[in-house]
C-alpha cells in the first residue's frame, strides 16, 4: 500500500514537472473607465515586473489604447469597445500597443501575461 502511495505521488509530481500544470504566474488585470469621453486622459497600474498604461486620447481621432509590458514574459495589451476587442503582443521586455477608434462608454483595458 505504501509502494502505491509513493508511486502514485511520484507520477504526480512528474506530469507537474512536465509543463500540464498551468503557470502560477500567469495573469491578467483589467481596468475599465472612470474618468468619461469628454476630454483626454491616461492612467498607469503596475505590479512585479509589468506596467499597463491605458487612456482615452484625442490627439488625432478619438481612440481607446493600451500599452503593456512584461520584464520576463510576452504580455498583451488589450482594448474592448463597442467596435469589439483588439490586442496586441510583445516579448518580454517590449511594449505591446493597441489603439483603436474609440467606441462606446463601457471601455475595458487589460494586460495578460
Amino acid at each position: 500500500m505504501i509502494k502505491k502511495v509513493i508511486n502514485t505521488a511520484l507520477t504526480l509530481s512528474l506530469l507537474a514537472g512536465a509543463g500540464l500544470a498551468t503557470s502560477a504566474d500567469a495573469a491578467s488585470y483589467t481596468y475599465k473607465n472612470s474618468k468619461g469621453f469628454t476630454s483626454a486622459w491616461s492612467a498607469y497600474n503596475s505590479g512585479t515586473n509589468w506596467i499597463i498604461k491605458y487612456g482615452f486620447n484625442t490627439d488625432w481621432i478619438n481612440e481607446d489604447y493600451t500599452h503593456t509590458t512584461h520584464a520576463k514574459y510576452k504580455s498583451y495589451a488589450i482594448v474592448n469597445n463597442a467596435n469589439g476587442k483588439y490586442s496586441s503582443s510583445a516579448s518580454a521586455g517590449n511594449w505591446a500597443k493597441t489603439e483603436v477608434r474609440h467606441s462606446g462608454t463601457s471601455i475595458s483595458y487589460t494586460i495578460q501575461f
